[in-house]
């Protein structure tokens, strides 16, 4: 399944929480930049 985060760039979102997600671990901010470069977008 891909990821979901993904799906939500392409419906329009133009910012992102990085890192621990104020409350909760989450993917790493390289992890997050790389999904963004990977789709084609500009970080």
């Amino acid at each position: 399944m891909p990821c979901v985060q993904a799906l939500g760039y392409l419906a329009g979102i133009n910012a992102t929480l990085v890192g621990s997600y104020l409350t909760t671990s989450g993917r790493t901010v390289a992890e997050d930049i790389q999904m963004i470069v990977d789709m084609g977008l500009e970080v």
